[in-house]
């Protein structure tokens, strides 16, 4: 491998770093910002997780949501 060839090669890999890192923090702040705007449900009693059928309503501290963007929402536990 002759001189030139390795700074195509750590140019090519320094692009592809800030790229990276361009796109993580763009993503990050947009996905902050929709989820700012989303309160998270409050399951009902009668509320089931869809894997294994847990009324998930008992167990607060252990709940997980999904939030659809119809307004639907399936709650899990945990």
């Amino acid at each position: 491998m002759d001189k030139n060839s390795k700074k195509r090669g750590t140019k090519g890999f320094v692009f592809l770093l800030a790229l990276t890192l361009t796109l993580t923090l763009t993503l990050s702040l947009v996905l902050s910002t929709v989820a700012a705007q989303i309160n998270p449900v409050k399951p009902l009693p009668k509320d089931k997780c869809p894997v294994c059928g847990m009324f998930v309503a008992k167990y607060p501290d252990f709940i997980a949501e999904f939030i659809f963007s119809d307004g639907s929402y399936a709650v899990f536990d945990g």
